[in-house]
């Protein structure tokens, strides 16, 4: 498959069973799941019966709902826009920047960032000095290093705003917390190593991403599409 954007082609590539095995080995992957849940081939396993994915929350300052879809998008094409400065810095593990959304009283919403993922072993050990968010993290859910890959693409995101003129919220705290603490997440991308998988259901020309990611000059992708995934205790 392939999309005709202004910016150029953008080329949908499969994902072999290996492949898959990789990225599943950091967050989680079923599929192909024959009855398609939201029209989604596969699923990002969010919960596994009782045990959820954790994942580091950059929390802005709340606002107003009628705004919130707005800034949905705005913080969509940021994310879009990073993907190739982070693919640049070397890291092998998986990280899953979503768009979240979680209501709060009197017509305010809370429209930040959740990095989901994990770090390679080899990841620690290339980065210089110590994990700087290890302390959020005690029981190291995602790996040692994991949370120099998520500092290290909010550093992106502040190059990229700066570069093309878009606005990133002031982060008002940094935490970490289980997907149950996050009320609605926008799939869109993840990485892993130096691939980089589409997560969206139908991509089509309409959609801005597409013209926004060619625009960075990363013209393949793996086809992942997929929704947030519970599976019952075994």
């Amino acid at each position: 498959m392939k999309l005709t954007t202004a910016a150029g082609d953008v080329t949908f590539l499969e994902p072999n069973r290996k492949l898959l095995e990789k990225v599943g080995a950091f967050v989680g992957v079923a599929g192909p799941i024959p009855e398609k849940p939201g029209g989604a081939d596969y699923g990002i396993i969010m919960k596994r019966g009782k045990g959820e994915k954790w994942a580091y929350k950059q929390q802005p300052v709340d606002v107003k709902t009628a705004r919130a879809r707005e800034t949905s998008l705005e913080n969509v094409a940021l994310i879009v826009l990073s993907l190739h400065r982070y693919l640049k810095l070397g890291f092998n593990g998986v990280l899953m920047p979503c768009v979240y959304l979680n209501d709060k009283p009197k017509g305010m919403t809370e429209v930040g960032i959740a990095y989901f993922g994990g770090a390679d072993p080899g990841d620690a050990k290339a980065q210089q000095g110590t994990d700087p968010l290890a302390c959020l993290d005690p029981e190291d859910l995602h790996g040692a290093g994991f949370g120099n890959m998520v500092t290290a693409f909010m550093r992106c995101l502040a190059e990229t705003a700066e570069e093309t003129g878009l606005k990133l919220f002031k982060t008002i705290d940094l935490d970490h917390r289980p997907r149950s603490a996050l009320d609605f997440l926008y799939f869109t991308f993840l990485i892993q190593g130096q691939n980089v998988y589409s997560l969206k259901i139908n991509p089509n020309v309409d959609d801005p991403v597409w013209e926004w990611l060619r625009s960075t000059g990363i013209d393949e992708v793996y086809n992942l599409p997929s929704v947030p995934f519970e599976i019952p205790e075994e």
